[in-house]
């Protein structure tokens, strides 16, 4: 099968997130929150507005943009490879990812050209 043909057939696996909305937080079990202020969410369910207390609770933070199509993804490294399962699928519609640890390394993808790169650090082996 082509490169091209596996690249297309990405776009016909049902998203687990719903990119429509601004953003979410998402754990390892795939709970899912949608959120327009992900500070206030912290705050609401942590009682500080510290990341890190989600992230040591297993949540991932989660943005979605459209302009240009991006999709922004932070958290503890384990916990974003735990999570890659439900992640990917809305992830790899963008045309670009950017990922954070806690710890401040960065990674940025451009899709479909990084895929296979993104897909090696951060699948835990999954296959896709």
């Amino acid at each position: 099968m082509s490169e091209m043909r596996k690249w297309i057939d990405l776009f016909e696996i049902k998203e687990y997130l719903d990119t429509s909305k601004y953003g979410a937080w998402l754990n390892d079990n795939g709970t899912i929150e949608y959120v327009i202020d992900h500070k206030k969410w912290v705050e609401d369910n942590f009682g500080t507005g510290n990341y890190r207390d989600a992230y040591n609770d297993g949540w991932v933070r989660i943005i979605f943009d459209y302009d240009p199509s991006s999709f922004q993804i932070n958290g503890d490294f384990e916990n974003i490879k735990t999570a890659f399962k439900y992640w990917w699928p809305s992830a790899f519609k963008a045309d670009q990812i950017w990922i954070e640890t806690d710890d401040g390394d960065w990674y940025e993808y451009e899709l479909p050209k990084d895929r296979i790169k993104l897909q090696q650090k951060w699948s835990s082996g999954i296959k896709i």
